[in-house]
């Protein structure tokens, strides 16, 4: 968990809890804000002050819990039922973050090919249907913290400017458009999808404010529903095959290509990438040699080969009372040496 991109909680039932935005608010918030404006703001220690600004959400604590003790960070609530009036993330960084999560997704999922020769063998469907089954929590985890770190100034101070100064302004969503979405999936084989398939799915989402209140019945009825869920989920884990970790060759190979790929490239942004990816040759390397090196239980214990030669040999003495004579005893009595006279 310590090398998420971001701060991972979890509850029970994967409901935000008051507990976690309580803990979240005094162990990170409070302690983030500080340390901008100390070290970025160069604000002395005695004027740091923030105003968190939350909507009502029911899973927010009262404010009289979301205050540092020196009470110079504090919350405040906004009017119910205005949120998408006057919340300043509400003014386009919302749907802007949402934008580029849902295209890091399409990326991540779907199958692009360079050139049309490659369609003769179309394999595309195939392996955007596997790169979704592949698609899990510690993916969607790395896709909303890049999204949300490419989320660009302009847009977060265009959204102060619309209740500041009542201002009209423009959402700068240059390649976040529909008929941009639609142009990847077309790329990807998805013909029969239309943009207006792609409006649908990118507006559907606008709306979501991300929580939904319930009734006590309703609550009642989930926990329920849950808890079957719960107990009829462990009868078919194993329907699924758990995902094998590709080979030491295999990573070997790509990685090849990688690096030769950065190395022809004329573009800096892609060349400063060219010696970390030689040290992760470097480590898979080290791995194939040590995994070489490893030998398995069952090697200490295999029988050693019989000697041909000794035994052809021991069965031509076999009829020499000698030979015989000669033969070690295995309960450790050792029979007289035959005299001369013998």
């Amino acid at each position: 968990m310590n090398h998420l991109p971001v701060l991972y909680y979890n509850s029970e039932k994967a409901w935000f809890t008051m507990a976690i935005f309580k803990d979240w608010f005094n162990k990170h918030f409070v302690p983030a804000v500080r340390r901008h404006q100390a070290e970025v703001l160069k604000l002395p220690a005695d004027e740091v002050k923030a105003l968190l600004i939350l909507d009502n959400a029911p899973v927010h604590p009262s404010g009289e819990q979301l205050v540092s003790e020196d009470g110079k960070i504090r919350c405040m609530f906004l009017p119910p039922h205005v949120t998408s009036l006057i919340q300043p993330m509400d003014q386009g960084v919302i749907l802007s973050c949402k934008r580029l999560y849902q295209r890091r997704y399409l990326d991540k999922v779907l199958v692009v090919l360079e050139d049309e020769e490659d369609v003769t063998d179309d394999t595309r469907g195939k392996k955007t249907i596997d790169n979704i089954k592949n698609y899990n929590i510690k993916s969607a985890i790395f896709n909303v913290a890049a999204a949300w770190n490419a989320v660009k100034i302009t847009t977060l101070g265009n959204a102060w400017k619309k209740l500041l100064y009542d201002a009209e302004v423009e959402y700068d969503f240059e390649g976040f458009e529909a008929r941009d979405f639609h142009r990847i999936l077309r790329r990807a084989g998805e013909g029969k999808v239309s943009k207006d398939d792609v409006r649908t799915w990118l507006d559907d989402t606008e709306s979501d404010p991300g929580f939904q209140v319930m009734t006590e019945e309703e609550i009642a009825h989930d926990v329920l529903a849950g808890d079957n869920r719960d107990d009829s989920s462990d009868e078919g884990e194993d329907d699924e095959p758990l995902p094998t970790k590709p080979k030491l060759s295999v990573v070997r190979e790509s990685l090849d290509n990688l690096i030769s790929y950065i190395d022809l490239s004329p573009e800096s942004e892609i060349q400063q990438y060219y010696p970390h990816f030689r040290t992760f040759r470097e480590i898979i390397i080290h791995k194939q040699h040590q995994s070489g090196k490893q030998l398995k239980l069952n090697s200490f214990f295999k029988p050693a080969r019989p000697n041909i030669a000794e035994a052809v040999e021991a069965d031509e003495n076999i009829d020499d009372p000698r030979a015989q004579s000669l033969q070690p005893s295995t309960s450790g009595y050792q029979p007289p040496a035959p005299s001369d006279s013998e």
